[in-house]
């Protein structure tokens, strides 16, 4: 505070009295370092002043700790006087009070990262997918899925996901020696962070023990789970997973209305209709910048589709060719 200690001139520590000190360091011509103090209700900014250039750049961010955070805003709330017992303030009836203003907070719990071998994923609670696993069995039944047995197993590795697909895959073939049918399958979901190591891994796994898999990321799992659960069912995110489930299960997800003259049903000997869909999808024009930029457009895709290739006239595969 601006007091005779800091001033020996009377008139000056009477007109400032009360006011806050600046202190300046500086070296003399000797080269030692002096202070000088100035009361800050008397310190104003000179006209045509200059901003040093190493003042305008912007400041690196410097994480600092709660505490030592605290400590020094306390430091220098002192430094501008405004503490509990301010003279100034006191006359017009203001108080002040230092201490900061505490609320109820709800902490989040931290996300867990791990890492195998150049892979690495964020862990999700268990909770989550457990719902999301739940909706998708309950979505697959709604649509006329059979699903026999449903289980979720936590994979935390590459050498334990591969361990995980060769077990299922040991167990059908076990189940369908033991039942003589090659009917029954087993069907892989990997619910986890959109990491195109962990995808890449899961289809090379895929092709290496024959077991249909499909990769559902946490972000989408998210966006399921956002929706209240009386309409998860009828989401329409959760619907195409599903579909695109049955597909690679083997089942079909649309049929053609069986008419006589298309599906003749007369048996052995009766005519079978072949049916060829063609579409073409072609890119939108190019902007005017883009053109003169020499960027090439991008190509029309024709697609063709048909029931050659099955024995079940209603399934239907195909194709896409890319063209000029």
């Amino acid at each position: 505070m601006w007091s005779s200690a800091v001033c020996k001139d009377v008139a000056e520590v009477e007109r400032y009295k009360g006011s806050a000190v600046v202190t300046e360091e500086f070296r003399g011509a000797d080269g030692k370092r002096y202070f000088r103090h100035f009361p800050l209700d008397g310190l104003h900014v000179l006209p045509y002043t200059k901003v040093p250039k190493e003042k305008q750049k912007g400041a690196k961010p410097r994480p600092v700790l709660p505490q030592q955070r605290y400590v020094a805003m306390k430091n220098a709330r002192k430094d501008i006087h405004i503490v509990e017992q301010n003279e100034t303030m006191e006359r017009f009836g203001m108080s002040v009070d230092i201490e900061p203003i505490r609320v109820d907070q709800r902490r989040l719990d931290a996300p867990k990262m791990m890492g195998k071998t150049g892979g690495r994923l964020y862990e999700m609670k268990t909770d989550p997918l457990k719902a999301y696993a739940a909706a998708h069995v309950a979505c697959c039944k709604t649509k006329g899925m059979e699903i026999v047995y449903a289980d979720g197993n936590e994979v935390t590795s590459f050498d334990h996901l591969e361990s995980t697909m060769k077990a299922f895959a040991e167990h059908r073939k076990e189940k369908r020696e033991k039942d003589g049918s090659e009917e029954f399958g087993v069907f892989l979901i990997l619910l986890g962070e959109k990491n195109l190591l962990w995808h890449d891994t899961l289809k090379l796994l895929e092709q290496r023990y024959a077991l249909q898999t499909q990769h559902v990321f946490t972000d989408t799992i998210k966006k399921i789970l956002s929706k209240p659960e009386k309409d998860r069912s009828r989401d329409y995110t959760l619907f195409n997973i599903v579909m695109k489930t049955n597909i690679k299960a083997g089942g079909e997800n649309v049929q053609i209305e069986e008419i006589s003259s298309l599906f003749p049903s007369a048996g052995e000997g009766s005519p079978v209709t072949l049916i060829v869909g063609l579409d073409v999808a072609h890119p939108p024009p190019l902007s005017r910048n883009q053109l003169m930029r020499g960027i090439a457009p991008d190509p029309s895709c024709i697609g063709v589709s048909s029931n050659c290739c099955t024995k079940n006239l209603q399934t239907f595969t195909g194709y896409e060719v890319y063209t000029e």
